[in-house]
């Protein structure tokens, strides 16, 4: 595939549209259980990996979230947002401008195989972002594009949902999940259209197929420090 082939806005993108886009910040809150505390360790976590000068590509960077979370206490750190569904990189544009961050972040609509890959970057995230791709080589194609735009030694943060498909566990996992959302006072109309969507576009794979596929993509092993339900943190580092 060529550059410009895998540059161009991929199947992703559909699910956040202007519409989305408006609500993601609420929604997701009341999706998914402990979304602020995962931000945090995030931040902790680079805080702890990184100088006072780091370089930071963000994957997936939707409404500027992890951005947003990351800048204010390292004015040394400088950002690329990269995102395929453009309502969402404005988005993060407007919400960055408002805080004072733009200025220290790139935005780049399309894929991480259109970013050149030089200079290297210091870190990475790539929060809820892999699930939407299937296990026919697009996980590993991701995951190496990040790898090659990475310095020797830089962290990796991968959020992901994760489960063996049709597993008890991953079953069970899903009631409750269904059962947060409903206490959380989201509607069951919508709570059953969004299960309707995990079972169309989301690619669940075993938190051991997520690490063959880093190591694979040349990532140490991964260690994970936050879980939720089937959503799981880990982090590791470029070979």
């Amino acid at each position: 595939m060529s550059g410009e082939e895998k540059d161009r806005p991929s199947e992703p993108a559909k699910h956040f549209d202007g519409k989305r886009a408006g609500v993601y910040d609420d929604l997701i809150r009341r999706v998914i259980p402990g979304y602020d505390v995962l931000h945090r360790l995030i931040r902790l976590q680079l805080h702890r990996k990184l100088g006072d000068e780091a370089r930071i590509l963000v994957v997936g960077a939707g409404t500027g979230m992890e951005i947003a979370t990351l800048a204010p206490e390292r004015p040394g750190w400088r950002f690329t947002a990269v995102d395929p569904a453009p309502e969402m990189l404005e988005a993060a544009r407007l919400r960055l401008e408002g805080a004072g961050f733009a200025g220290r972040t790139e935005f780049h609509c399309g894929q991480v195989a259109g970013l050149p890959e030089r200079p290297l970057y210091d870190a990475a995230c790539l929060v809820l972002v892999m699930h939407f791709m299937p296990d026919d080589g697009a996980k590993g194609d991701l995951l190496g594009d990040i790898a090659r735009r990475l310095a020797p030694g830089a962290p990796l943060i991968l959020v992901d949902a994760h489960g063996e498909p049709g597993s008890p566990d991953l079953d069970h996992l899903m009631g409750v999940w269904r059962d947060w959302q409903l206490d959380a006072g989201i509607e069951e109309e919508d709570v059953d259209k969004g299960f309707r969507h995990i079972v169309r576009d989301i690619h669940f794979v075993s938190e051991g197929r997520l690490a063959g596929l880093l190591t694979e993509a040349g990532f140490t092993m991964p260690r994970p420090f936050f879980a939720s339900l089937m959503f799981g943190a880990w982090i590791a580092g470029k070979g």
